[in-house]
Formats: structure tokens, sequence, C-alpha cells
């Protein structure tokens, strides 16, 4: 390594991932040619020493009969990361982001495949900026508070 160059370590590792629950309710009463995606995020973290352990909701259409959704999707899958920090205080933001927007794909993954083999037009979620998203959602959730 040069003079110019500086050491850049890694301080999340992505162990592993785990799907806790998908739920799919089908709206037959559904009549319109395509709607608008509505969904919300939400996620949890918990830590144990240096693991941390990122569960991530997402809710697809939410109460599709009354709304006109062609249907009601939700999934919560959890990650196993690793941490290489002391500060649990300055790593908790570092992994409301981060860790987030690394389960996203295989969240965007699971309900492309669920809805095509639910034989639903398979719906892509498309690529989101998860650091605004969370952003976007701390902000309703102290405006709703206050």
């Amino acid at each position: 390594m040069n003079e110019h160059q500086t050491e850049v370590t890694c301080k999340l590792v992505f162990i592993d991932y785990v799907v806790d629950r998908i739920e799919f309710e089908n709206n037959s009463q559904f009549n319109a040619d395509s709607a608008e995606i509505e969904l919300a995020i939400s996620h949890e973290v918990e830590m144990k020493s240096l693991d941390a352990y990122v569960a991530l909701h997402l809710k697809i259409f939410p109460d599709a009969i009354v709304n006109n959704y062609p249907f009601s999707f939700s999934v919560s899958v959890t990650g196993h990361f690793q941490i290489d920090a002391d500060d649990n205080d300055e790593t908790k933001p570092f992994l409301n982001i981060n860790a987030v927007a690394i389960l996203f794909p295989y969240v965007r993954a699971l309900v492309t495949t669920y809805t095509a083999n639910a034989n639903v037009p398979p719906l892509i979620l498309p690529p989101m900026n998860i650091a605004k998203m969370l952003e976007k959602n701390a902000k309703e959730l102290s405006a709703n508070s206050e």
C-alpha cells in the first residue's frame, strides 16, 4: 500500500438471512387493469455482542379488497450480520441503513418469485433508495406521534 492509499475495513459482514413469514391474499374482486404500488417498510435491529439481527418487514397493497388492489402481500426476513466494532451506539445508525439495503434485494426477489408462482402478474419492485425511504418513515412516525 502506498502513502496515498488508505486501508478500508468492512465493519459489517452479512452472514445469512431467514424468511420468517410470507402472507399472500388474492383479491378475486379486483377490477382494474393495474394498480400503483403501495408499500410500507419497517425494520428492527437486535444486537447480541458483535452479532446483529435485522428484521425487515414489507407490506404491499394493504387491505386489497377495501382498496381495490390485486392482492395483499407481506413478508418478514431476518438477516444475521457480524460487526467489527466496539461502539454499538456508533454502529446502530450504520446498521439501520446498510443492513436493510443489503436485505432488500432478497425481499424483492421473494416478492417477484412468490407473485409469479401465485399465478398473478409478477410484481417486480423497483430498486429503491433505502436511506431516503427510512428517513421518510422516521419523519412520518415522529409526525404521527406528536
